[in-house]
């Protein structure tokens, strides 16, 4: 009997469960993608490349980070449900049911809810991860013959977790529902709102607000930022929101309402009541969803200009390929390798030392790239600012020179430069050192990354290569372009559906007063107006509140990521036409709550 009430009281609110299921879907599908490419068993072979290693670990810490706000998400989400189901349990318990009934009732809701999106997100994350993984392995460039989109550790993880967070949501449910008097229950949607009508009090919540972002603000755009720095001004900035909403908002309304232009043009006067009457309320939530949009917004460009590293990283090395020995794969990969100039070096090997002819060096100087330290700022700029140095042999030179061949030769012998006419009297086998550079490596990468695998040992260690260090850099700015844009879609949806709840749950009250403006003479198109407006500016508010957190925030990432600003509109529009999409559902959700005995 339990489980056909908890059905059909999923059934009655279908179109709210609807919100917290797509939401949850999202989450649950996206935190199985990542998990499956973190613990996939063709993954963990010992002769994985590092690009792969690398890509690993950054889809466990966006595992992390996605289950980090999803507990949140569910939070909020939970407040939501439970408020709009207490009436349905008062008046069970007015029937005559018993508390612990109701209490199972509640729990066994939360947990069906829990484990039908969890289901549901597993087998969409099978399919979804099958095609990421494709594209991402297309990206790094690395063939896997035994990949299966199916995990089972990842599959058992995410259930563990889904279920754990809903299961203690279940326990929280069913403790606050029992301990609630039966009346509190049944008037809970008639419950009076309060409003802060101290206009001092306001003027303190608004100074407060304001400071607090301006003291956020200004600490992210400092020079020097360690991790106190980061946690103290997260605080500031959400604190600031909230108090900027708790006042700002409040007074804000209040300005336009004694302009008579405004407030007696069309609904006006209604949508700005409707405001003040509500913002206390909305004051948690806008303040959450500004903080919601920023991370969302913030993963997608940061993973976005992750993609400038491919191409500067690949400039930090000189040359392409070295070539000792001479087979005849390597005679064909050279042939077909375009635009390349090669230098060539001879050497004498002995049983401990490497001799080079110090002229040759002088008629075909062995190049090299360096930081130019003088116009370095940071860590993403060093990439930018690399020098070309010509080595020649000459003394301050020998150390680089010496740590340069020993890489490209992947040995550990002594390397020495000798004069030409001590060069004819050693004795040793005669070798030969082919330094190949190209024009374009990036069209060219498949030939060379064949080559150097021909040629090198990777047990030995890595060589300075541009093919080389391009291979390592794909694997780490592809992992974190995923997973920037996979968090920035999980966080839309979770901020967004948190919005929706909030005002989906107030259009059941708002039922009536629709009706009265209906009676009074006012057309459907004039009131669906006055709720596009209204909604409109709850959706709108925290977005440019949290659009300016980003535009700051971004400036933490100038350290590691190149020119973060650059390219903004981009992730921008992406973010706004999703953002665009969930209000225009809300809407017509909202309207046909709301209007549905409007004739």
């Amino acid at each position: 009997m339990i489980w056909k009430l908890s059905l059909t009281g999923i059934k009655s609110r279908f179109k709210d469960y609807l919100v917290l299921f797509s939401g949850l879907v999202i989450s649950s599908t996206i935190f199985y993608m990542f998990l499956s490419l973190a613990l996939n068993p063709a993954f963990l072979r010992k002769n994985m490349s590092f690009s792969i290693s690398i890509t690993q670990y950054i889809f466990i810490f966006g595992a992390i980070l996605l289950g980090i706000i999803t507990v949140a998400y569910v939070n909020f989400a939970n407040n939501f449900l439970l408020s709009m189901r207490k009436k349905d349990y008062g008046t069970y318990l007015m029937l005559g049911a018993k508390s612990r009934k109701i209490g199972n009732l509640i729990f066994s809701e939360t947990l069906i809810t829990g484990f039908l999106s969890t289901i549901v997100g597993i087998l969409l994350g099978i399919l979804v991860s099958h095609v990421v993984t494709d594209m991402l392995l297309n990206l790094i460039q690395i063939k896997i013959s035994s990949y299966s989109s199916f995990v089972f550790n990842a599959v058992l993880y995410t259930v563990l977790f889904y279920i754990a967070i809903f299961f203690l949501a279940a326990i929280f449910n069913r403790i606050k529902l029992t301990k609630t008097p039966v009346i509190k229950l049944l008037k809970e949607e008639q419950s009076p709102v309060t409003i802060t009508k101290k206009k001092f009090l306001r003027i303190v919540f608004a100074i407060l607000g304001i400071g607090l972002l301006a003291t956020g603000y200004s600490l992210l755009l400092k020079k020097d930022i360690d991790l106190k720095i980061i946690v103290a001004s997260f605080f500031t900035i959400t604190f600031g929101s909230y108090f900027f909403f708790k006042a700002s908002l409040g007074m804000a309304i209040d300005f336009l309402r004694l302009r008579h232009q405004i407030l007696y043009k069309k609904l006006h006067s209604f949508t700005l009541g409707q405001l003040k009457f509500r913002i206390e309320e909305y004051t948690q939530i806008l303040a959450a969803i500004s903080i919601f949009f920023a991370l969302a917004l913030g993963a997608i460009t940061v993973g976005m200009r992750f993609e400038s590293y491919k191409k500067q990283y690949a400039s930090t090395t000189y040359y392409d390929a070295v070539v000792q020995k001479e087979t005849v794969k390597t005679t064909r990969l050279l042939k077909e390798i375009k635009g390349k100039t090669t230098t060539r070096y001879n050497f004498k090997e002995t049983s401990k030392v490497l001799y080079f002819n110090q002229s040759s060096f002088k008629k075909t100087p062995l190049v090299n790239l360096v930081f130019d330290e003088k116009a370095v700022s940071s860590q993403s700029d060093a990439i930018e600012h690399m020098k070309t140095v010509k080595l020649t042999a000459k003394k301050n030179e020998i150390a680089q020179m010496t740590q340069l061949l020993q890489e490209f030769l992947q040995t550990d012998k002594k390397i020495q430069f000798v004069s030409n006419s001590e060069y004819q009297k050693l004795t040793g086998k005669v070798k030969q050192v082919q330094l190949i550079r190209t024009k374009d490596m990036r069209a060219n990468y498949s030939n060379l990354k064949e080559l150097n695998e021909e040629q090198t040992d990777s047990s030995q260690g890595l060589a300075p290569l541009r093919p080389v260090a391009y291979q390592m850099v794909i694997g780490l700015v592809s992992g974190f372009e995923f997973m920037g844009f996979f968090l920035g879609v999980a966080f839309l949806a979770m901020l967004a559906s948190t919005l929706m709840f909030k005002v989906l749950t107030g259009a059941k009250k708002d039922q009536i007063r629709y009706q009265m403006l209906s009676k009074l003479g006012f057309r459907d198109k004039q009131i669906k107006g006055a709720i596009n407006q209204e909604v409109g500016i709850l959706f709108f508010l925290p977005a440019v509140l949290g659009l300016c957190h980003v535009l700051f925030g971004l400036k933490l990432f100038e350290r590691i990521v190149i020119k973060p600003y650059q390219d903004f509109w981009i992730p921008f529009t992406i973010f706004l036409l999703l953002y665009l999409i969930y209000y225009f559902a809300t809407i017509k959700l909202y309207q046909s709550i709301a209007l549905k005995k409007v004739k």
